[in-house]
């Protein structure tokens, strides 16, 4: 009787524990976003030139929406990519890999402007609620201090259009 009762009360905690952590994000199924996305990590450069130089990197960060509570809010990431610079334009590739606070994760496209300023994003694949999500978004890149010669840190201003399937 105590070993059902036990079991009874296990089971009752851990629906009341299931249902208190899922569903902790809360997004209309489509509109626009505004947010910080602050990154830091390193990488490894080889340099012919000041002007011809070629870079991969790896690192991790977090989104900020704008307005707080907004779509994408308090997801993390992390990135990698390649930059290469030749007389001066830039060619940039990435991918970043992002978990929100229910577990559900998608993985975003970059492409960096000629001008290394910043660029534009898509949504290639996703899981839950990301399943077949749509995202077309634009960031503009505003640098930190790096930690090191290969570091590199920055919140970079995000914004866009989302929609959810």
């Amino acid at each position: 009787m105590r070993r059902a009762a036990a079991s009874l009360a296990g089971i009752a905690f851990a629906a009341c524990t299931a249902t208190a952590l899922a569903g902790k994000v809360d997004m209309p199924r489509e509109g626009s976003y505004e947010l910080k996305f602050c990154t830091i990590g390193s990488g490894t450069t080889i340099a012919a030139s000041d002007q011809v130089y070629a870079t991969h990197y790896s690192g991790v960060a977090v989104l900020n929406a704008i307005p707080t509570g907004g779509a994408f809010d308090r997801q993390a990431a992390r990135c990698w990519g390649t930059l290469g610079i030749v007389a001066g334009k830039a060619s940039h590739l990435g991918y970043c890999q992002l978990v929100d606070m229910d577990g559900d994760t998608w993985l975003m496209e970059y492409h960096g402007r000629q001008d290394n300023s910043g660029g534009t994003y898509t949504a290639v694949q996703g899981t839950g609620k990301y399943v077949g999500m749509t995202v077309n978004g634009e960031y503009k890149l505003d640098f930190y201090p790096g930690l090191g010669p290969d570091g590199y840190s920055g919140c970079h201003h995000n914004k866009g259009m989302y929609e959810l399937k």
